[in-house]
This record gives structure tokens, sequence and C-alpha cells, in this order.
């Protein structure tokens, strides 16, 4: 995984994500914290873009946080019904 650059902002949610399995290997969502952490080393995920919405970069990519975790939880767009799209963000990420 890269540091993010502010000056490259992330996709849209229509962009072409990282497979499920390479997202799942690299992160683990705490639905209770709301927070997304790197498995390696257990940190949260996630920098601040220049309107202060979570942002990381994934080889080279850079996605907000939100974004990955909603296409986590929605195995990749497949339509589970478990994740309200339509509400704010930080209704289910969270900064630790």
């Amino acid at each position: 995984m890269d540091s993010f650059d502010k000056n490259h902002p992330p996709k849209k949610r229509d962009q072409k994500f990282p497979s499920l399995e390479r997202l799942h290997v690299l992160f683990e969502y705490d639905p209770e914290t709301g927070v997304l952490h790197h498995k390696l080393c257990g940190e949260p995920v996630g920098t601040d873009d220049s309107q202060g919405t979570l942002c990381v970069s994934i080889d080279g990519d850079a996605y907000y946080v939100h974004h990955i975790v909603w296409h986590m939880l929605s195995n990749g767009g497949a339509g589970s019904g478990q994740v309200d799209v339509g509400a704010p963000s930080s209704t289910f990420v969270r900064r630790s």
C-alpha cells in the first residue's frame, strides 16, 4: 500500500476497485467502532484529503475509505442490502 497523495484525488464509487480478496487481505473493518484497520500493523486506515474526507492509496490508486468499506460490506456491490449507502459516510466509517 502506498501513502495517499493529496494532489491525486480519489476516484468515484463507480471506479474499478481492487478485488474483494485483496481488500480483505489488506484491511479489517470493525462495525462497532466504524474504523477500518490495516491488517498487517493494526493501525487505522486513512489520511484526510483537502476536504477532510478519509482517503487511502492502494497500489498507486487513491480511494475514499468509506467507498472501500462500502465495497467490502456490500460484497463488491452485489446488493447484500446490509449497507445504507444513502447514509452519510460518518455513520459507518469513523476516525479512530
